[in-house]
């Protein structure tokens, strides 16, 4: 067990995580330098016993259109810019789609479907809709205010 807090610092290209520990407990989990971008996944995959494959967990998620300053943001606000999910029964196996922003001041997506046309722009509430939390597996997130 530790008995002071302490940091432990990782770092990766320039952008680099600080843990707080006291007494063993992770306190705290911070980004140290943010980036431009962050890309979050959700490993949907998981193995049955007894059905000969993997499942998909659909399982649904809520993802906010910001990340505000706080807990483990400490210099600004990200704004979800884009969320791709996965469709089909298996995680091995199906189809990927794209909600991808095309004006933030508005809110509003486009969905994107392998080589089709993009579909007529949607409002985040398409993204908040069951079958696409469901389905949601990555989100970008791009900066949009920075902290002094």
């Amino acid at each position: 067990l530790w008995k002071d807090a302490h940091s432990v610092r990782m770092t990766q290209g320039g952008h680099g995580c600080v843990k707080q520990r006291t007494r063993g407990w992770l306190e705290q989990d911070a980004i140290d330098r943010e980036p431009p971008f962050m890309l979050l996944s959700i490993d949907r995959g998981a193995m049955e016993e007894g059905r000969g494959g993997d499942t998909k967990r659909t399982t649904k998620v809520r993802f906010p259109r910001f990340l505000e300053q706080g807990a483990w943001l400490q210099s600004g606000t990200y704004e979800c810019v884009a969320v791709i999910c996965h469709w089909g029964s298996q995680a091995s196996v199906g189809h990927f789609t794209a909600y991808c922003s095309v004006n933030q001041a508005s809110g509003e997506f486009a969905r994107f479907d392998d080589g089709k046309e993009p579909t007529s722009s949607v409002g985040w509430r398409a993204l908040e809709q069951d079958d696409v939390r469901r389905n949601a597996q990555l989100f970008l997130y791009a900066r949009t205010k920075v902290s002094t």
